[in-house]
């Protein structure tokens, strides 16, 4: 059976702490063979909501509702907890991928055109874009994603 985990927009909605962390590296806690309980050090670079106090995050790497997070990818994460750990769960979707906000590129994005600025507009009480695609930058994370249909 699959966990109840809330949408993106549901996590967004109850998050005290939004905000952009780069994952700078990842390793597993315990070196046991069966071992799937997995860190990652995080550096927090912007701050949409509250005030993140995060340098890891944890995660199991499971084959089905795992997540596929990248070192040197920039995530977007909204969430109610607090700490210097921040605990994923399968099928996590309270984190999105936006690393394209930081992507070279010339000429260089509008800041209108980033995703985190039309997630800091929406948290700021304006409505997302019409246009607007989560499946853009949350497929990336999930190693299988919800069922067509199903809202992220």
């Amino acid at each position: 059976m699959e966990p109840e985990v809330p949408t993106f927009r549901q996590s967004l909605d109850s998050a005290t702490v939004v905000f952009v962390a780069r994952l700078n590296s990842v390793g597993l806690v315990n070196k046991s063979q069966a071992s799937r309980d997995i860190a990652g050090q995080l550096e927090i670079i912007r701050t949409l909501k509250g005030n993140p106090s995060f340098h890891y995050l944890r995660h199991e790497a499971i084959w089905c509702g795992g997540l596929r997070l990248l070192v040197g990818h920039y995530y977007l994460f909204a969430t109610d907890q607090s700490g210097s750990v921040l605990r994923l769960v399968r099928g996590d979707r309270s984190i999105v991928d936006v690393s394209e906000d930081y992507s070279m590129q010339y000429p260089p994005k509008k800041p209108e055109q980033l995703w985190q600025t039309k997630i800091n507009d929406y948290l700021n009480g304006r409505p997302l874009p019409k246009n607007f695609q989560i499946w853009n930058i949350s497929h990336p994370v999930q190693a299988f994603p919800p069922q067509p249909g199903e809202e992220w």
